[in-house]
Formats: C-alpha cells, sequence, structure tokens
C-alpha cells in the first residue's frame, strides 16, 4: 500500500495515525506542496481533485480521508470499525460530523490566526472566527 500525504496536513496525520495503530506496512509518499506536486500530472493522475491523502491498494485509489480510515480500519482489524450495523451507525456519524463541521471551524481558525497572519495577509477576522466558534 502507498499513502500520498503532505507534512502538515491534519487528515494526511489522522490517515497516517490509524496505519501505525493497526500496524500496517504502508509506504509513504511525501508530497512537497511548494514544489507544486499536488498539481502535478503524475498525481492528478492518481487523484484528480488534487488532495491528500491518497491511498493506493493495488488496482484501488481511495482518496478522501475518513474513506481511507474505513477501509485501513476494516482491513487491519482491531475493532475501530464496528461488525455489527448500530456501531458503525455510530462510527460513520462521527466521521460525517468531523468532515462537516469540525474541520470546517478548525480550517478557519488556522487560517484566521494562522496562515493568513504568516503569509502578510493582515490579521484574523473576527467576524469569521465567531462563525467558525458556532459551527
Amino acid at each position: 500500500m502507498k499513502l500520498f500525504v503532505f507534512n502538515g496536513s491534519p487528515n494526511a496525520r489522522k490517515t497516517l495515525a490509524t496505519a501505525d495503530h493497526l500496524g500496517l506496512e504502508i509506504e509513504v509518499v511525501w508530497m512537497d506542496v511548494t514544489q507544486g506536486d499536488l498539481s502535478k500530472e503524475s498525481f492528478l493522475e492518481v487523484n484528480p481533485c488534487g488532495k491528500v491523502p491518497v491511498l493506493q491498494d493495488g488496482d484501488l485509489t481511495v482518496w478522501e480521508s475518513n474513506a481511507i480510515l474505513v477501509y485501513l480500519s476494516v482491513i487491519g482489524g482491531g475493532g475501530l470499525f464496528p461488525d455489527e450495523p448500530r456501531g458503525r451507525a455510530n462510527v460513520l456519524s462521527w466521521l460525517f460530523w468531523e468532515t462537516s463541521h469540525f474541520n470546517r471551524a478548525i480550517g478557519m481558525f488556522a487560517w484566521e490566526r494562522v496562515l493568513k497572519p504568516a503569509f502578510g495577509l493582515g490579521d484574523a477576522d473576527s467576524k469569521q472566527l465567531a462563525k467558525a466558534r458556532v459551527m
């Protein structure tokens, strides 16, 4: 298996942590966003969305972090993805919540508090931060 990631991506980090927790052997392919690796034709053939993480397992390509978590949990065992429907529904509810709400809020905080100032794009927008607090 091959996992494409870049340093600093929380979605990549959670897939790496899951693979490590399950003791899965994965070849990690570190992408360099500063060199445009995600826009290169060779990577866009792997994921036309141009985003990481991406997992390749033989002829299967999985390119959403939570889908990767479910796949790794099913093939890796370890009880992370329950066999019974109620347990699966609970895990999926939290994964969908994380994607829809937590990631959006954290992304907004990261942009306003860290990235915007780092790139000299001004101070954090208090209105955007207030919106993120209630997501």
